[in-house]
């Protein structure tokens, strides 16, 4: 971690100035020009302020499942009419461990998600960002 405030933010009286008010970060970078203001009111603590810089690590567009929009019926109907009973019991009774039978429904089910439920393309924004939300920089301007 590292400590931006450098100087004491809180001075009362003939008591010695002391640091605590800290801004904690994980790269030196992110918090640029602090200003150690009056204090606000009757507060014995200095008011800080100062740049934040913060980043958002931008991906491209991934492929995810729309579960919301899955076809589930014909999910249904396609298990009912392809008679897995009969194909799972062919399968453990052929197969000598756990982990064959379970790779074997795994892979089934892997089959019906892919076929009956569509696919989007994420936008990979944070899960805050939304159409209704106003920006930050906005935000704060109207303050």
């Amino acid at each position: 971690m590292y400590q931006h405030i450098l100087e004491p933010t809180r001075r009362r009286g003939n008591d010695n100035p002391s640091t605590l008010d800290l801004v904690l970060t994980d790269e030196a970078t992110q918090v640029l020009d602090i200003i150690y203001d009056a204090p606000l009111g009757k507060s014995d603590h200095s008011t800080l302020v100062f740049e934040f810089n913060c980043y958002m690590d931008h991906q491209l567009p991934s492929e995810k499942y729309n579960y919301k929009r899955g076809d589930y019926e014909s999910m249904i109907t396609y298990i009912n009419e392809s008679n897995w009973v009969n194909h799972f019991k062919s399968v453990s009774n052929s197969c000598s461990s756990v982990e064959v039978l379970w790779s074997e429904i795994k892979g089934k089910l892997h089959y019906l998600r892919d076929k009956f439920v569509p696919k989007f393309k994420s936008t990979n924004k944070p899960h805050w960002s939304s159409k209704g939300t106003v920006p930050l920089d906005a935000a704060i301007e109207r303050l």
